[in-house]
Parts: structure tokens; sequence; C-alpha cells
């Protein structure tokens, strides 16, 4: 598939090729210059988001504690993050974290491991144990359940999941339930035909990645320990299930697809899924193409599952409500709308769409679907399976519309509260703008 064209603008600014420093650029200038890069993009609101300090191999760590809802105790996700072992922080992943708690109604616990090259291998491995055994070991007073734990980790975090998932099944350590992978970095070898073929020109390039790995290891030798390579692990078998994400134009994008590839052949449960026409990182790009939240949607589901978080109690009565909710909508029934919407819920359409705006209440729902179909022409709404956690329910979507007489699905996300009973905020957390725009112009 061709490249996304989103990404064009950003593909097309010198300063967002990430190759190998100049001589004489510090790793620490490179961080401050991907810091002053960040968008500055409004965080999505959760129950609880606070930082904590705990004992670590190397001193003090410090981690983020997300809460999406009351709900307690809480499934939850260790989640590692990316930047070649050298780059990013608590901050730099915030709102992917915040994603991924609302997607899969898990807390999610981020860590904070020393960087390369001040710490080098294996320093952010055991930084990153370390962080897993305190939240199996303290894990109830945090409002979590430490019995149903994944790690997570994109990029160079990919593979300190994996690093992590291995210690403990080697150490007997706290039991894994799922290692979700975001184009996960899984050989220092950069020698894959995706390291060839999309060398430079999609933002992560062969060169930096070179540069990561000489930060990272003390000797290029250290790259044969599994644990800084895990593609060199001999035996995968006893690894939890696995998601492994990748996307199109990456230079990582054949080691992920590997690492998938040997799980199975080790008889490991494995999703693995190739996101087309997307660039490294995309997922932290949400600003740039809706992809990023749709993948966000499909790992947090894939998690939600794997750790065998039921709807039980008052989360089964939000989704049976949820599903009348839409059921009654779709077919006009306004009645049965105003006796499951609080008469001050907002609805908070996106700026991006045409019919954008915020509705209020039953009549504010009302209004919104007469405007939506003076717009475009629903052909079909297909809900999926909704996930609830506390308060919260996320409902995933087909929206199919009618594109100049051909279906177009539309992955749609949205994610409802709930207080006595009703509907007290509707959100849209994924919805292709672009595309319900250009169908909305080309009805006229």
């Amino acid at each position: 598939m061709a490249l996304d064209p989103a990404f064009k603008p950003l593909l097309a600014m010198p300063e967002m090729q990430f190759a190998r420093p100049p001589e004489g650029v510090t790793p620490q200038m490179v961080r401050e210059f991907a810091k002053a890069a960040r968008p500055d993009l409004p965080p999505p609101a959760l129950h609880q988001v606070r930082n904590l300090t705990i004992p670590g191999p190397g001193g003090d760590l410090a981690l983020r504690l997300y809460h999406p809802t009351a709900a307690r105790p809480a499934p939850v996700i260790l989640f590692l993050h990316g930047g070649g072992f050298v780059l990013c922080d608590l901050d730099s992943h915030d709102l992917l974290c915040r994603g991924l708690a609302l997607a899969s109604g898990c807390a999610v616990v981020s860590v904070d491991y020393r960087l390369a090259p001040e710490t080098r291998f294996p320093g952010p491995v055991e930084d990153s144990y370390a962080a897993l055994e305190y939240v199996a070991q303290e894990g109830a007073s945090l409002g979590l359940d430490a019995t149903r734990i994944a790690v997570c980790g994109d990029s160079a975090g990919g593979s300190l999941a994996i690093a992590t998932a291995l210690l403990a099944r080697d150490r007997k350590g706290p039991a894994i339930r799922h290692q979700a992978l975001l184009y996960p970095v899984t050989d220092a070898v950069c020698n894959r035909p995706s390291m060839i073929d999309y060398a430079s020109g999609y933002v992560l390039t062969r060169s930096v990645m070179e540069w990561f790995w000489e930060c990272f290891l003390e000797h290029p030798s250290h790259g044969d320990d599994p644990l800084a390579s895990p593609a060199r692990t001999a035996n995968l078998e006893g690894m939890p299930p696995a998601t492994v994400i990748t996307a199109e134009y990456d230079v990582l994008r054949d080691q992920g697809e590997e690492y998938a590839d040997r799980l199975r052949a080790a008889g490991v449960p494995v999703v693995s899924r190739r996101y087309l026409g997307m660039i490294h990182g995309f997922a932290t790009m949400p600003h740039v193409t809706g992809i990023a939240d749709r993948a966000i949607a499909d790992v947090g589901l894939d998690i939600r599952h794997a750790l065998g978080a039921s709807a039980d109690g008052i989360e089964a009565e939000n989704i049976a409500r949820a599903q009348r909710l839409y059921a009654a909508a779709m077919t006009a029934d306004w009645a049965t709308v105003e006796a499951l919407v609080a008469a001050d819920c907002r609805i908070e359409e996106s700026s991006g769409l045409p019919f954008a705006g915020v509705y209020v209440g039953p009549q504010g729902m009302q209004d919104l679907f007469v405007k939506v179909g003076g717009m475009v022409t629903i052909l079909d709404v297909r809900l999926k399976p909704m996930i609830a956690s506390g308060d919260t329910v996320v409902v995933p979507i087909d929206l199919v519309l009618d594109d100049g007489g051909q279906p177009a699905p539309i992955p749609v996300v949205e994610v409802l509260r709930f207080a006595d009973g009703k509907v007290v905020e509707l959100t849209p957390y994924y919805f292709d703008t672009n595309k319900v725009s250009a169908i909305a112009a080309a009805r006229g």
C-alpha cells in the first residue's frame, strides 16, 4: 500500500529525518531537541494520574500510575517507553499511556527507566524488572490486581517489555499474562530487508538505530545477549501470549514480525498486525493520522481480553445500557434515548467533523442525529464488543456510510461515562474526520 498521505508534510521537514547525530552532538542535546519537537496535544481525562517513586537497582525510580476509572482493583499494564534506549521519558508517552488505559480499561504503570549511554545494558532491563516486581508486591495498595499483569512497550520499550517477560519466566518471577509490543526492537544487528528498504526518509533511520545500539551496549558482543536482542533467545516456550503490531514503512518491521513468527513456532498464541501505509512511531501521532487511535484501541482490546477482565455487575449493566442507547438512536426511539441520557450530558464532536460542536442531553443527541443525517447517508452501524470498566464504556463501531454509491466503513471509537444509570458524557475517542468530511462534501 502507498504511504499514508497524512505523513507527507511531516516527512518533508528535514528535522524529522532522524539520522545519526553529527560529531560533537551529545545524547543530551538530542534529548532536548526531541523534547522541543513534541506536539502540545490536550490529554484525555482519566479518573486519576499520580507520580510515584520506588527503590530501583540504581537509585530512585520514577513511575506514573494511570487509573482510567474508579474501579478497584484494576488489571494493570506495565508500560516501557520507546526512544532507542537513549531518548524519551514519562511525559513523551503520557498521551499513549492515557490512550491505553482508556482503550483497555486497565491501569497503566509507566516506567522512567535509566537511559543510555549514562546507563548501559543491562541497567534499563533491570529497572524494568524492578518495576514489575514492585507492581506485583505492592500493587494492592495502589488499587491494582497483581494477578492480572501485562507488559507493553513501543520500539525500544518493546525490547524491554520482552526482556522483562523473559526475566519473569526464567527467574520464576511475577506472572505476566500478555505482552503487547508496538513496532518493537528485537535485534542489535540492523540488516533485515526492511532496515535496508526504509533506511532513510521515514523518520526512524538505519543510521540512528546503529547509533542507539552504540549508546546502549558497552561492547558490540553484548548484543548477543537475549535480554538485549530478544531475537537471539534460543527458547521462547513459556512466554506470555502476545500482540505484535508493526508499520509497513518502518526499518523495524521485519524484526517485529520475525519475533511474532518465532513465538508462534514455540507454541505461544500471537496476534500480529501490520498497519499499512504507516511509519515508525505512528501510534504516538494522533495529530497526524487517525490510525494512531485505531491501533491503540486494537491493542487495548487485546489486553483487556487477555487479562480476563470480564464485565460483571455495574459494568455489565452499563454495556447493556449502551447497547440499548445505540439501538434506540438508530431507530429514532427518542423516548428510550431520553430514559438513558442525562439532561446535562455533554456530547462533544471533534472540530474536524462537519457536524462538530457540543450537544447537550437527549434533545442534543436527537439534534446531532438529524444534523448527521442531513450531511451523510448511514447505511449501517456495526457495534463491536464493548469494553467496560467501572463507570466507563468504550464503544468500537464500524459506521458504514454511502460514498458515491459504495459502502464506506468508518472506524469509530466512542467513550461513554455513566452515573446513576444514565450517560453523563459521550466523547469520540477516534473518528476518521478526513474521510467523513470528504464524503459529506461530495454529497453536497
